[in-house]
């Protein structure tokens, strides 16, 4: 016999039925080798079988088909009723081909001819291989079948009339009505899609898995026993040996939190997007009000911004007469999509700024803040544009037109700051509540540069020269307050800074402020990499022979070796540069030693 037909007999436990003793003891040294005779237990009776049955734990029976009063089809029905997964191999003398065949018909599992014992370790063998892919496959179908019952997924089969063959307990647990029987039935009669027409689509992609032979996604609303959820859906082809599509396998996912927190992204996104535009908007509207030399070109300009860059739709002005304004402001009427704000002059409204927007509802919003500071600033304008008129036309009274118009230029420049320290509490607020820290800093950097802008207008206001900027002191006030914003606990930086007396022109302010926040910032967040304490220091003097040299220095790393700008540039250097360059008209050197030197060279008063 073939050693490797032994292997899966070890510590077998076999009861023979067989009622010769020859062939009892034949068999037993047939079986030796690898099954010892005590493990042999012999029946030759049905009462003996029987027995053995009932008390005796086996792996296999070998019986003889003819017994007196006792037959193998017998022996096989007590066999089923006693232990149902127990293998039961006929051995036997010749036996008809019609009764093997109806005994294996029966639940035998294999037959071996007496005159032919020498397969019968092959056939115990094949057996013994046989059960335990048997419970092997058994196993593997629980597992499964355990997995399938207690994922959250809904899983179903489904015939080609779109009609469920199996659920599992999530797809039970599901059903609207749980008195409702799901097998047999469509998805549409389980009442789960939401709509007919979610019906529709699903049983449409159902058929075209069955016609195609394609795995088709698709999302569906179901309507829950909770509500309505929305689902991600897999159907998969099943298919028999010969490749026929018999049903296909649905498994549906719930996507409800996904979706929510997709379209709460991105409705932030757009919240962002949209104050961006309109921080963008005030910021040039401002500029576009303080060199306004008309109301024609200003209205022009004014409502092609708020169109360009607020990114609205429309925007119009409407001047009324005083009796008039009650027919065209409607009181709190911000549910449509046309935002009106009145415009108030010398305590009366003398016209209205209508804004055709996207969205519906922005009360109480950033957005609507920043409008309604625009239609208080466009307001303001106007007026300052009818004051200079009227200003214009009275010769006799130049000298108190003269001191009206500062007075309404310093508040012009008051407006202006309070606007952008309201867009700088507004970076500073969405900073705050930012996770990321990378944006979290831009926020910051985005503030500190508005904050230097607004420096500019505080000084004009707070001077007695409505034209033109002390540089000692903003540049001083400057410092300060940059100090002030990027005071760290774990790192102390010294900040100096001196100037000549000298005054420029805001056009030269407002540039000069804006790289001295640029290179300080960049000092800050790059010079003192893993240093506790450093210096900054800032510069501003009178060249000899004519122009001005802006200087800043700091103690810290210094420059990379084989610097460049246009290699190594990061964003604040790059905006100094084209400050520089653009605004300036001058040229800027960078150099290095201990610690960090750029000097900027620029046209200035004489000296």
């Amino acid at each position: 016999m073939n050693r490797r037909a032994y292997d899966n007999m070890t510590n077998l436990r076999i009861l023979h039925l067989e009622d010769s003793p020859p062939d009892a003891e034949l068999i037993r040294e047939l079986l030796i080798e690898t099954v010892s005779p005590e493990r042999i237990d012999l029946a030759s009776n049905e009462q003996e079988f029987t027995s053995f049955l009932k008390n005796g734990h086996y792996n296999l029976i070998l019986a003889d088909y003819h017994l007196p009063g006792f037959d193998a089809p017998a022996a096989l029905r007590l066999a089923k009723l006693f232990c149902p997964d127990l293998p039961f191999i006929i051995v036997s003398g010749a036996i008809g081909e019609d009764k093997a065949v109806d005994i294996l018909k029966l639940g035998a599992t294999d037959y071996v001819l007496k005159t032919r014992l020498d397969k019968l370790p092959l056939a115990i063998n094949r057996t013994l291989d046989e059960v335990r892919a048997f419970k092997a496959c058994h196993l593997a179908e629980s597992k499964l079948r355990t997995l399938v019952e207690n994922v959250p997924d809904l899983i179903a089969r489904f015939d080609a009339d779109c009609r469920l063959t199996v659920v599992n307990s999530a797809f039970l647990e599901s059903v609207p009505d749980p008195a409702v029987a799901v097998i047999g039935k469509t998805l549409g009669e389980t009442g789960l899609p939401k709509d007919d027409g979610v019906n529709a689509a699903f049983e449409g992609a159902v058929r075209q898995v069955f016609d195609e032979g394609i795995t088709r996604e698709l999302e569906s609303q179901l309507l829950m026993r909770g509500g309505v959820r929305i689902f991600e859906i897999l159907l998969v082809p099943e298919r028999e040996d010969n490749r026929k599509i018999t049903s296909v396998l649905s498994i549906a996912r719930d996507i409800t939190e996904r979706k929510c927190m997709e379209d709460e992204t991105r409705t932030r996104e757009s919240e962002l997007i949209r104050l961006n535009r309109a921080m963008r908007m005030l910021i040039l509207a401002n500029k576009i009000l303080i060199r306004a030399s008309d109301e024609e070109s200003l209205l022009k300009e004014i409502t092609r911004i708020i169109v360009e860059v607020g990114g609205y739709i429309s925007a119009c002005v409407v001047f009324v007469d005083e009796g008039e304004v009650g027919n065209i402001v409607p009181e709190d009427d911000y549910n449509s999509k046309v935002v009106v704000f009145p415009l108030i002059g010398d305590g009366r409204t003398f016209g209205t700024l209508a804004i055709t927007t996207e969205t519906a509802d922005i009360s109480g919003t950033g957005e609507m803040k920043i409008l309604e500071e625009l239609a208080s600033d466009l307001a303001f304008g106007l007026i300052v544009l009818r004051l200079r008129e009227a200003h214009r036309r009275m010769e006799d009274f130049l000298r108190i037109s003269l001191a009206e118009k500062e007075t309404l230029l310093r508040e012009l420049y008051h407006r202006t700051r309070n606007n952008m320290q309201v867009i700088s509490s507004l970076l500073n607020l969405y900073g705050s509540e930012e996770g990321d820290e990378h944006l979290k800093s831009i926020f910051k950097d985005m503030a500190s540069r508005i904050e230097s802008m607004s420096l500019v207008q505080r000084e004009l206001y707070e001077s007695k020269n409505l034209t033109k900027v002390e540089l000692r002191t903003y540049i001083s006030d400057l410092v300060n307050q940059l100090s002030a914003n990027y005071r760290s606990p774990e790192r102390r930086i010294c900040y100096s800074s001196y100037s000549d007396e000298i005054f420029l022109a805001v056009e030269a302010a407002i540039p000069i402020g804006l790289i001295i926040n640029e290179l300080i910032i960049n000092s800050v967040h790059h010079a003192f990499e893993g240093r506790k304490e450093g210096n900054i220091h800032v510069e501003l003097r009178v060249r000899e022979g004519g122009g001005l040299r802006l200087s800043l220095s700091d103690d810290g790393v210094g420059l990379p070796e084989g610097f460049s700008l246009a290699c190594n540039a990061r964003m604040g250097l790059t905006t100094v540069d084209t400050l520089v360059r653009h605004q300036l008209g001058g040229q800027i050197n960078f150099s290095t030693g201990e610690g960090f030197r750029v000097t900027i060279d620029f046209d200035g008063p004489a000296p």
